[in-house]
């Protein structure tokens, strides 16, 4: 596999890492907006292990499927609440969550802007 081809399968990896993050990222804005609502039930946002099990033999295989990558969106246990009201938001462990979401957005988009410049240098050089 060419280098080209290589940095084009990881940045596939990235944007869909991406992808992820950014629903991840609404999904904490949501349950934060929501922390007064009464009988408000937070959600959480899966996506790393189908794009684990997608990359599991990546470099080997040098063939990445990604289509079955998408983030799941799910409720958090709604039978435990904090509060009377039945609103099972956390506001404190959500902004840590979203502090933490903000972290691989930024850490993402950086390999991302990283692995745009690889392809850039190696067009330019043919």
């Amino acid at each position: 596999m060419s280098l080209f081809n290589e940095l084009n399968a990881q940045g596939g990896i990235l944007r869909t890492a991406l992808t992820g993050v950014a629903t991840r990222h609404s999904v904490i804005s949501n349950n934060i907006t929501n922390a007064d609502v009464p009988g408000f039930t937070a959600s959480r946002v899966e996506f790393e292990s189908a794009l684990a099990a997608a990359v599991e033999n990546y470099p080997r295989s040098r063939n990445v499927d990604l289509s079955g990558v998408t983030p799941t969106v799910h409720f958090q246990n709604p039978s435990f609440n904090h509060r009377i009201d039945g609103n099972n938001v956390d506001i404190e462990v959500e902004m840590v969550n979203l502090y933490q979401n903000s972290m691989r957005f930024d850490t993402i988009v950086s390999a991302l802007n990283a692995n745009s410049q690889r392809m850039r240098t190696i067009l330019q050089q043919q």
